[in-house]
């Protein structure tokens, strides 16, 4: 997939697509949308670009997306989320955490989910760019954890 000057990889049984934000089509890719009948935008995996501007160093945010991405995926479910440690290198930072999720009686509601976040900030753009992938676990479907990381670690500029 790309992006501007970014590129990321995703398995082949994942859907692209463009989205608008902020006047701006940013593409989002999904696995197994429509996955279950009564909820059919819904899916199983989403991995997307956003940028925090109000940030400046890319720890910091990364660990911010973490709580706020679980917020926006899991509105509706109560949820706790336990980050993993948040490694960084100068611009550049990473994360994930285990999403778990208050018990449900809906089907197509999964018992947890994993997030993976990467952060980087450049001199072209204010704040923080990220990249969360976002995967429901404990779902006859649901995506490898593994593919999720594969997805997030694939993130590289053009050469």
């Amino acid at each position: 997939m790309r992006y501007g000057h970014l590129r990321y990889d995703v398995p082949p049984d994942w859907e692209v697509e463009q989205v608008s934000s902020g006047g701006v089509k940013v593409p989002v890719a999904r696995y197994q949308r429509g996955f279950c009948k009564p909820h059919p935008t819904e899916s199983l995996g989403t991995v997307i670009l956003t940028t925090n501007p109000g940030i400046s160093t890319a720890k910091e945010a990364v660990r911010v997306e973490l709580q706020r991405s679980a917020d926006a995926f899991y509105p509706d479910r109560s949820h706790r989320v336990k980050v993993l440690d948040v490694k960084h290198k100068g611009a550049v930072a990473a994360s994930a955490g285990n999403i778990t999720l208050a018990p449900s009686k809906d089907p197509c509601d999964g018992s947890s989910a994993t997030i993976v976040v990467h952060g980087w900030t450049t001199s072209q753009s204010k704040g923080v760019n990220l990249l969360v992938a976002v995967g429901e676990l404990g779902l006859k479907k649901s995506p490898d954890p593994g593919n999720l990381a594969r997805i997030a670690n694939s993130l590289r500029g053009d050469d």
